[in-house]
């Protein structure tokens, strides 16, 4: 594997464990701090987390080429 794919690989398992761990993180926030602006902030970063994970994910499948983001 060519080191540019071992690194979007490796960002990728990054991305998986932000994104896998948000709805939990949000939990921890405890009930009496769940705002709607803390919602709104979370869901925010996961929608950049995934679309950054989809594009990674595009790059793997058309030989490991990152983009400049």
């Amino acid at each position: 594997m060519s080191k540019d794919m071992e690194c979007i690989v490796r960002t990728q398992f990054e991305f998986f464990g932000r994104i896998s761990r948000s709805h939990e993180n949000l939990k921890k926030s405890g009930a009496a701090n769940i705002t709607v602006g803390l919602i709104e902030a979370r869901l925010g970063a996961l929608e950049s987390n995934w679309e950054k994970f989809e594009a990674n994910h595009e790059d793997l499948a058309t030989g490991g080429r990152m983009r400049p983001r």
